[in-house]
């Protein structure tokens, strides 16, 4: 059989082997990388300037720049969004600037000098921590666009001594106001539906409250440890009381529970050493063995509910039942 010069055979063995090199190989054709671009100076819809970027088109996969408002004042960072992402001044009697759309999480954390804060009505949602640890605030007007007060918005606020919610609120997150040791004076709106966890927990100097009638729940340790609270309203609206939602609250002696409220929860009025009288409806499937423990002065006032009664006097609470009017 004819057969090739061993030269030629090593030829085109190494041909063919660089033709399996060069098709394994990545190409590298039209491929090109860019670096962001910053452009001139634009302005969003709110007539805010804002820090334009030009990424090429080939560059997907890196990660854009983020656009960050440069204002007239140095003291705010806001990003693409409208959101306030920071605030670096020096405190005092801050204006946020208008069409701001949110507040966000730690815009104002730590501000020790922060005295008083105007909030635009462009501004829909008061971020995770935005005013924590804010000791020498004062007061707060929420104005009518916020829909949400989120977790530990307020936190610790020690000087703040007054808050009006406005109807627009929805929700307040959990601990939202807690540790503010000097608010006294707290409206809540009927538009709130939700109160978190510890919402007002130790707010020592608050001493009423009414919480609006579209609060279906009271969370755990809403008001716990407020020693001043002496008044509570509960609406019709709300079906359970859960734990510790007035536990050591020493000034509450007289507490009416509507006939919506379902059961009552773990240590619910634990330590109230001053509570003389509540009145418990029909309505109640269930009361925790806790929910009065520590009350000296108490009397449960009930209709004949011998469910009411067994539980009064299973735990050595005093009882009277209510006269029917003909």
């Amino acid at each position: 059989m004819w057969k090739l010069p061993r030269k030629l055979t090593l030829v085109g063995t190494l041909i063919v082997a660089i033709l399996l090199l060069a098709s394994c190989s990545p190409s590298t054709k039209d491929v090109s990388f860019s670096s962001p671009v910053l452009e001139d100076v634009d302005s969003n819809a709110n007539g805010i300037p804002t820090v334009k970027e030009d990424v090429d088109s080939n560059t997907s996969s890196i990660p854009a720049v983020k656009k960050v408002v440069i204002l007239d004042n140095p003291d705010f960072a806001i990003d693409e969004n409208n959101v306030l992402i920071k605030y670096t001044g020096t405190g005092g009697n801050v204006v946020i600037p208008e069409g701001v759309a949110s507040i966000g999480d730690k815009a104002f954390y730590y501000c020790k000098n922060l005295t008083n804060i105007t909030i635009p009505d462009s501004v829909t949602r008061i971020g995770k921590e935005a005013f924590f640890d804010c000791n020498n605030l004062t007061s707060v007007n929420i104005p009518n666009s916020v829909k949400s007060i989120d977790n530990g918005a307020f936190y610790s606020c020690k000087n703040l001594n007054s808050v009006s919610i406005s109807s627009s609120v929805k929700s307040i997150g959990e601990e939202a106001f807690m540790n503010c040791v000097s608010l006294a004076n707290i409206s809540i709106s009927n538009s709130v539906r939700t109160i978190g966890k510890r919402a007002f927990q130790n707010c020592s100097s608050l001493t009423s409250v009414t919480i609006p009638n579209s609060v279906k729940r009271i969370e755990n340790s809403t008001f716990n440890f407020c020693d001043n609270l002496a008044s509570v309203t509960i609406p019709s609206s709300v079906t359970s009381i859960g734990n510790c939602v007035f536990n050591n609250c020493d000034s509450l002696t007289t507490v009416i529970i509507p006939n919506s409220v379902t059961n009552i929860e773990g240590m619910a009025f634990n330590h109230c050493d001053n509570l003389t009288s509540i009145t418990i409806p029909n309505s109640i499937s269930s009361i925790d063995p806790t929910a009065f423990k520590f009350c000296p002065k108490l009397t449960i006032y009930c209709d004949n509910n011998l469910e009411i009664i067994n539980y009064a006097k299973t735990n050595g609470i005093a009882y009277k039942i209510a006269q029917n009017e003909d």
